[in-house]
């Protein structure tokens, strides 16, 4: 739950951080990767959990890591598309 209702604060309460993270695809560091997978992809996790009524803190353990990996696949099976538009 508290990861929910940390990324409706980021998106209601600090709009300029919710777009640093979600308005461009363009990463320096793994570091930036892994924090624009945790806002888009671990959120999605987080708020099937709740859905679930599954509260149990390995489960959003298990979230923040799936979404992440989600996240990145996700950037690399469209590299090759990306690729051919620049």
């Amino acid at each position: 739950m508290r990861f929910i209702v940390h990324a409706v604060h980021i998106l209601f309460y600090d709009p300029c951080r919710f777009q640093d993270a979600m308005g461009t695809a363009e990463f320096e560091t793994m570091d930036e990767l892994e924090t624009y997978s945790e806002y888009t992809q671990s959120s999605l996790m987080y708020l099937l959990l709740e859905a679930m009524n599954i509260r149990h803190e390995g489960s959003e353990f298990a979230a923040s890591h799936v979404g992440v990996s989600k996240g990145i696949l996700t950037l690399l099976r469209g590299y090759e598309a990306h690729r051919a538009q620049v």
